[in-house]
C-alpha cells in the first residue's frame, strides 16, 4: 500500500498528537524502524477517545512485529479507547488489527460531492 494522504493532513495529525496525543517510535540498533501518530478526538464516551491516525515501518520490516508492538503499547496508554481506519484492500493490516483485537463495527462514509 502506498501512502497517499496530503502533507497539510499528515502535518495536522502530527500536531494534533503532539499536543493532545501520542506519538511512538520503534528503534532497532538506535535507527528509527517504525512510528504511530495518534490523535485525540475530544471525546469521552461517544466514540473512543484515540484514533490511529498514521502507523507505519520501514521497508524490510515486515513481519518482525514491529507494528504489532507499536499497537500493543497504544492498546496500553489508550486503555483500550483506540479506533482506526484501514484502506479496503489492504488484507495484511486488517489480519494484524483483527489479531490485535479491533472488529468492525460500521463502514465510514465521506462526503467527496458530486465527483
Amino acid at each position: 500500500m502506498q501512502y497517499s494522504d496530503s502533507m497539510t493532513e499528515t502535518k495536522d495529525a502530527i500536531m494534533n498528537a503532539i499536543e493532545k496525543g501520542f506519538v511512538f517510535l520503534a528503534f532497532r540498533d538506535d535507527k528509527p524502524q517504525g512510528i504511530c501518530v495518534v490523535v485525540n478526538l475530544g471525546f469521552e464516551t461517544f466514540i473512543p477517545k484515540y484514533h490511529l491516525a498514521y502507523i507505519a515501518t520501514n521497508e524490510g520490516n515486515k513481519g518482525r512485529g514491529i507494528a504489532t508492538e507499536l499497537i500493543g503499547q497504544l492498546i496500553e496508554v489508550t486503555e483500550g479507547r483506540l479506533s482506526l481506519h484501514v484502506d479496503l484492500g489492504n488484507n495484511r493490516a486488517e489480519k494484524l488489527y483483527e489479531k490485535l483485537g479491533f472488529r468492525h463495527m460500521y463502514n465510514r462514509m465521506l462526503y467527496v460531492g458530486n465527483q
